[in-house]
């Protein structure tokens, strides 16, 4: 069986380095937050933080938690959290911040929960991303894209 940390190759089953980062408390999610929303050059509005409950006893969460692991990969501009269930204090975690379905997701952009979202839902889960993700990069001057169309605006004017 390939845990979410794995990866099938070749019949075996490979360890790789995961882009999603295990948090247990409500203080170290907060923490996380606050400094994800702190400006940087490139970031002036901050980062986008995305944290998903879940439980490690619940089969059907396995396949939701592979693809969280993929699109965090693919988001390399935001910051993926994960805490289960099973961790020591997590209950408390949990319920503090009023979680009852597994799984369960919160998004966070500029220090503030902008975002929840009950059940296996990736794809609202991505909408939220893509949408705080967009106006953080909007003002990102130092992207590819942005490059790209100042270079194509400047041989446009002359």
């Amino acid at each position: 069986r390939i845990h979410p940390g794995q990866q099938q190759r070749g019949g075996s089953s490979a360890l790789r380095m995961s882009t999603v980062r295990d948090v247990a408390s409500e203080e170290d999610l907060l923490q996380i937050v606050e400094l994800a929303s702190q400006p940087l050059p490139n970031r002036p509005d901050g980062t986008v933080t995305v944290i998903m409950y879940s439980s490690v006893q619940d089969a059907a969460n396995q396949a939701v938690e592979y693809e969280f692991e993929r699109m965090s990969e693919g988001r390399p501009d935001c910051v993926f959290l994960r805490c289960y269930r099973e961790y020591q204090g997590a209950e408390t975690f949990l319920a503090s911040r009023n979680v009852v379905a597994m799984p369960s997701f919160e998004v966070f952009y500029r220090n503030a929960g902008v975002s929840r979202i009950a059940g296996p839902q990736l794809d609202r889960v991505d909408k939220s991303l893509r949408q705080f993700g967009f106006l953080t990069s909007n003002s990102d001057f130092f992207s590819d894209d942005a490059s790209r169309s100042f270079a194509q605006e400047a041989s446009q004017r002359g």
